[in-house]
């Protein structure tokens, strides 16, 4: 389903209301809501937009919420560049219900992927396949084309193996990271991916003229999953 707004917080709104949506669902069916968040500013107006949702709403359990990170810079948790930084600023400090499960940091980059490979598949589904599937990941792009920690022409965005969480050593931006993989990324039984900003949509509209291209973004589609794309010049 592709949305359009005209505003960043009319995006927000709209992300925000299916995020909500496939939660109520998911609550009701199983429990619990495992919902795989990206980084960067893209998601802020959907962090503002339910927070607001969270003080007006009294009969969603929000401690049925269990919220992971697709990729996150190798830094500590109260780095500036971290996403987890950034959630805790923009919604977690005034949400105190929500379960978080950040990407862990040490010293040793590989203990701590491997780490949160093992806390995904003890509280994740996993399909016949031996793959995490997550009721709801909200995806960003960047204005390569990247989606999560998955570069153009990078080995992680071509990876095959049985890893579910990577390891990115040489990005081409600052700070190591560590990222789900493309596989787990497609997996996911719902997604929302976050097209704000002009290059963002003339990636997007590239991939979808068939123009030749290596944006990974264009690895997402034709899968099973259902897909929210929601576009936002602001």
């Amino acid at each position: 389903m592709k949305i359009n707004t005209s505003s960043s917080k009319e995006f927000g709104e709209k992300a925000s209301s299916v995020i909500i949506e496939c939660a109520e669902a998911r609550i009701a069916e199983s429990g619990k809501f495992d919902l795989a968040i990206c980084g960067g500013r893209m998601p802020i107006p959907i962090f503002n937009s339910l927070k607001d949702k969270y003080k007006n709403d009294d009969d969603l359990d929000w401690s049925k919420f269990n919220i992971f990170w697709i990729d996150d810079r190798f830094v500590p948790h109260d780095h500036n560049d971290s996403n987890y930084k950034l959630f805790i600023d923009h919604f977690a400090q005034d949400v105190k219900d929500v379960n978080c499960f950040p990407i862990p940091y040490s010293d040793d980059i590989e203990n701590c992927a491997a780490s949160y490979e093992k806390i995904i598949f003890e509280k994740v589904d996993i399909d016949a396949n031996n793959m995490p599937c997550f009721d709801l990941v909200l995806i960003g792009v960047g204005d390569d084309g990247h989606i999560a920690s998955l570069f153009p022409n990078s080995k992680e965005l071509q990876y095959k193996g049985d890893k579910r969480v990577l390891t990115v050593l040489d990005p081409p931006f600052p700070h190591k990271r560590i990222t789900f993989s493309l596989d787990v990324l497609n997996a996911a039984k719902e997604r929302i991916i976050g097209l704000k900003g002009s290059r963002k949509i003339e990636i997007f509209n590239e991939i979808n003229s068939k123009i030749n291209n290596n944006y990974p973004m264009r690895f997402l589609f034709d899968k099973n999953s259902k897909d929210y794309l929601i576009l936002c010049l602001d």
